[in-house]
């Protein structure tokens, strides 16, 4: 039985944010993977630019991991369309450093990831790195357990980054493309901490 055009887009668009929860785990959760994606959390503020903060070899690793989740799901060009245009603008905007009212932020995060949902992903403390991995709807976190409402310190009193790379060097274009190659004690998975 084939299914009206419109649930496959809608369905399909479900399958391709599921993907990517499902690459942004791993990539925290393979140490391998780990080494390229942590200069993403190195960052020392959290703003636009975090979005643009990715080693090439991540680019690379998720460019090819996503064409795969699109020929896996038979995705159809309008989904994947869709898709890439609003992942491109959420990510953007939940690394952005916007505050929300509260009232609005949490009930929006029913549905969609929000900054402060997002925020809370970048955390130096490992258990609320390894949280919060959703791109654009916050669901797949409720579903698989990786959600975090709230940093413990709350949003004010949270430290961004990592802190064995908190030494301004790490900000340099050199660094940064060292980053997967240096030593660290930061560890990765769901219960690290």
């Amino acid at each position: 039985v084939a299914l009206p055009a419109w649930m496959t887009v809608v369905l399909a668009l479900l399958l391709l944010d599921l993907g990517h929860f499902a690459i942004h785990w791993t990539l925290h959760n393979v140490p391998i993977l780990w080494r390229i994606h942590r200069l993403h959390h190195t960052d020392h503020d959290f703003d636009f630019s975090t979005a643009a903060r990715f080693h090439p070899l991540e680019a690379i690793v998720e460019t090819g991991a996503n064409l795969l989740v699109v020929v896996l799901v038979g995705a159809p060009p309008l989904s994947v369309a869709i898709y890439v245009l609003s992942y491109a603008i959420t990510t953007v905007w939940v690394h952005g450093n916007i505050r929300m009212p509260d009232g609005w932020d949490v009930r929006l995060r029913q549905i969609l990831v929000t900054p402060d949902m997002h925020r809370t992903h970048h955390s130096q403390l490992q258990s609320e790195t390894n949280s919060n991995y959703g791109g654009f709807l916050s669901l797949w976190d409720r579903v698989f357990g990786t959600y975090v409402h709230e940093p413990v310190g709350g949003h004010e009193g949270m430290v961004i980054g990592i802190r064995e790379f908190d030494d301004p060097r790490h900000i340099r274009l050199g660094w940064m493309l060292r980053n997967p190659f240096l030593r660290s004690t930061f560890r990765v998975g769901a219960g690290a901490d």
